[in-house]
């Protein structure tokens, strides 16, 4: 029967060769949860295979079944996942059914990037296989892990993954965990409505088929594809993408014993499944392979502390569904084993019983077979978690039938009798005063305890707290945002949650099972982080501005002198008292701002814009000439490039500026055109908006051959001028390029003041004294402002 057994073995396994590991490509690794069946679980592949091309249209990606297997009735299922909550994150490494998974895959894994998803129980080996698969070749940088419905305690590599609030499995997993000292789960972080019309006995919400792929798809398949970008393969390679386990001899007398005696092999079935009260217990009755099961039992985990076994048991009674409660555990672990078979039991597979005896009969066609064909618990579960027998009496050593020592190891030792103890004295027992009441603690109530109602917090991270009934788990949600934890014993919960700043409305509520929610309360409060006036902006290399990043702020003289300054719609630039910005040549500048966004250069005292970013309340208001000026083009040429929209400069002026024919002069915003050879021959700017500057609005230096074209933009407010068109001196001649503003607002229906132009103009005045006024058009004028 070995014989069959091992030879089954290497053909399950034939001497194997790779094509080699691909930089191209990707391969996602699918290890299913207890209790699965084969087909099962490469039709729950298939189902996330199709969801995946379905949504994302892509072709790329190889999809595999790590098929984690059943053993011994499901028995071995239970108690492996006990165990998992038992051992360290590393640990797998001499896992049978890891060795299993690893053998089975090495030949279809042919990229270097890889990702492994994992479902319930399954979650512990896509860790493990995370482990081993970045200490046998494949790089942390290529692998990545995604694990939905887990009971572990965290997903290797930092992760993603997917607990539903709604999952009552992994929920009552959270609460029995602490029974036994186990690790627990990681919080649920979404909330899937509970499939009412079909749930999944007797924890809804547990299923990856029902709940998480239909109901979640969208976040699931998102996140995958998100992991799957953020790999990286390196080089392609002619060997093997990770070096497999060896295929030992030990490996191989492990997998005979699962092939005789695990009903979900293929291999010969020679044990008898039993019901107890409705859990199954595995009964083996053949002689030949006891060493091999025994093998195979402990090489599925280390067994859990002894001190905890029967708590341990519990979680899983529990969380599994299985109807067998501890006090039918103490009563089968206090019985006399009864089971079909004449052989002496090896001590290796059952340390704590000796030899068993042929007392009942077998069959399910006994009428009391679900009583008497029973093996002792310990038995089929102290082989795994180690069950500690009941304690022998004072005066004796234990011993088993056949005369051995138990856990000795050895056979025939004599018993040795302890010498008579002399009776003690007889003592007068004082009465035991009866002990007080303990009083019960009440449920808790919802409450929130923290923060108060309209409290301001100055931190982006607001600890949440307040009292539930005890193991409820509590929901916590703002807008879109949810979170949950769990209630202590006491009642009391706790939960730091991430808010932007400003007002924050919340609505707790806590729910004892997925159908029954207490009152929801609700807290509002506030976010006020201390106000700090941003670093003024450094200038080097090439930069962009942007409105989220912002406000800027420009302090003193600041040169940008070369590289890209790319400034964003929306974005604000602030300027301190007296600061200028110079934009010299060989520059490309763009500033794309938006009739809905424009690009605002103001003073920093302005709070209509970008809010109080001088930190001070209200105490100053902005006022005409509060900062100097920004200047396109200065340092003696134009620049490289310009593209300027929707630029708004308020407040400006405040600090002179010349040129080398116009003397001084105060603008808020200069455009210096002139001397850069190959630059471009024209300049246009649209929807700029200059106001409320103390001389100029806006300075446009431009040489004769060069052209000026404004339009959609508005000048209002400016104390002396709001455009001013700067002279050249060419061969002892006052000249000046052609300036087109057409269609502008100038403050007035009336159109801007031009001494020969427009002599009627009451608008802002363009300047300066007629020169060359055949190069200035400024007919039409717009009756209203375009912003």
């Amino acid at each position: 029967m070995k014989k069959i057994a091992l030879t089954a073995i290497l053909l399950l396994f034939p001497f194997q060769t790779w094509a080699g590991c691909s930089a191209d490509g990707y391969t996602v690794i699918y290890v299913n949860g207890i209790f699965t069946s084969q087909a099962q679980a490469e039709a729950e592949q298939k189902l996330l295979q199709d969801k995946f091309e379905d949504s994302t249209g892509r072709s790329d990606v190889v999809f595999l079944s790590g098929y984690n297997p059943s053993h011994l009735a499901g028995g071995g299922d239970l108690l492996k996942s006990i165990q998992q909550a038992y051992r360290d994150e590393e640990s797998y490494i001499d896992d049978y059914d890891l060795q299993t998974i690893l053998l089975k895959i090495a030949p279809d894994v042919k990229t270097r990037k890889i990702l492994l998803f994992g479902y319930s129980q399954g979650t512990f080996y896509t860790n493990a296989l995370y482990h081993y698969l970045v200490a046998n070749g494949v790089p942390k940088e290529s692998i990545a892990v995604y694990n939905v419905d887990t009971p572990a305690s965290y997903v290797a590599g930092d992760g993603q993954y997917l607990t539903s609030a709604t999952d009552m499995l992994i929920y009552e997993v959270r609460r029995k965990a602490a029974f036994g000292g186990a690790k627990q789960p990681l919080e649920s972080n979404i909330l899937i409505p509970p499939v009412v019309e079909n749930p999944v006995p007797p924890y809804p919400g547990h299923s990856l088929k029902n709940v998480y792929l239909p109901k979640a798809t969208v976040r699931i398949i998102s996140e995958v594809n998100t992991a799957l970008e953020s790999l990286e393969a390196g080089e392609s390679t002619d060997e093997a993408c990770f070096t497999p386990p060896p295929l030992s001899t030990d490996y191989k007398i492990k997998q005979a014993g699962f092939s005789l005696f695990d009903p979900a092999a293929e291999g010969i079935r020679t044990g008898t499944v039993y019901a107890y009260k409705g859990a199954k217990l595995v009964i083996d009755t053949a002689q030949s392979g006891l060493n091999a099961v025994g093998s195979a039992i402990r090489s599925l985990l280390p067994p859990a502390n002894t001190a905890t076994a029967i708590d341990a048991f519990d979680v899983v009674r529990n969380v599994y569904g299985s109807s067998l409660t501890r006090e039918d555990l103490e009563e089968l672990n206090s019985s006399v084993p009864s089971v079909k078979a004449k052989q002496e039991q090896d001590s290796t597979l059952y340390p704590y019983m000796g030899a068993v005896e042929e007392t009942a009969p077998s069959g399910p066609d006994n009428e009391n077979s679900d009583n008497l064909e029973r093996k002792n618990v310990g038995e089929v579960l102290g082989e795994f978690i180690a069950i500690d027998p009941p304690p022998p009496p004072p005066q004796f050593q234990p011993m088993s039938p056949n005369g051995a020592l138990v856990g000795g190891g050895g056979g025939g030792t004599p018993i040795q009798e302890s010498a008579p103890e002399p009776e003690p004295e007889a003592v007068v027992e004082e009465p035991t005063p009866e002990p007080e009441p303990i009083e019960e603690t009440p449920v808790s109530e919802l409450s929130i305890t923290t923060p108060t109602e309209n409290e301001s917090i100055a931190t982006t991270t607001a600890t949440i707290m307040g009292t539930a009934p005890a193991e409820a788990l509590v929901e916590i949600s703002s807008g879109s945002t949810i979170s949950y934890v769990t209630a202590g014993d006491d009642g009391s919960w706790t939960a730091d949650i991430i808010f932007d700043e400003g007002p924050v409305s919340i609505s707790v509520s806590a729910f004892e099972s997925v159908f029954n929610a207490t009152t929801t309360l609700t807290r509002a409060f506030s976010i006020t982080l201390p106000c700090e006036i941003p670093t003024p902006v450094v200038v080097q290399g090439n930069q962009t501005w942007s409105a989220e990043n912002g406000p800027y702020v420009i302090d003193g003289d600041t040169y940008f002198r070369q590289g890209d300054l790319t400034i964003g719609p929306g974005t604000i630039v602030k300027f301190m008292s007296g600061a200028v910005l110079r934009v010299h040549e060989q520059v490309e500048l763009t500033i794309s701002g938006s009739a809905d966004s424009p690009v605002v250069f103001t003073s920093l005292s302005d709070d209509s814009q970008g809010g109080d970013t001088n930190c001070d309340d209200t105490a100053t208001t902005p006022a005409p000439g509060d900062w100097g000026y920004a200047i396109f083009g200065g340092g003696g040429g134009a620049l490289k490039n310009a593209d300027v929209s929707y630029l708004t400069v308020r407040y400006g002026g405040g600090v002179e500026t010349s040129t080398s024919n116009d003397g001084t002069f105060y603008p808020s915003l200069a455009v210096i055109y002139d001397k850069a050879s190959g630059s471009p021959k024209s300049y246009t700017l649209t929807g700029v908006k200059v106001s409320d500057s103390a001389h100029i609005g806006l300075y446009a230096y431009i040489a004769d051959t060069y052209a000026l074209t404004l339009s959609g933009s508005a000048f209002e407010g400016n104390a002396e001028y709001g455009l001013y068109r700067g002279r050249v001196v060419k061969n002892g001649n006052n000249v000046a390029g052609s300036l087109t503003a057409t269609d502008n607002w100038w403050g007035d229906e009336s159109g801007p003041y031009h001494e020969t132009l427009n002599p009627e103009g009451t608008g802002d005045a363009v300047g300066p004294v007629p020169l060359q006024s055949e190069k200035i058009i400024l007919s039409p004028w717009l009756s209203s402002t375009p912003f």
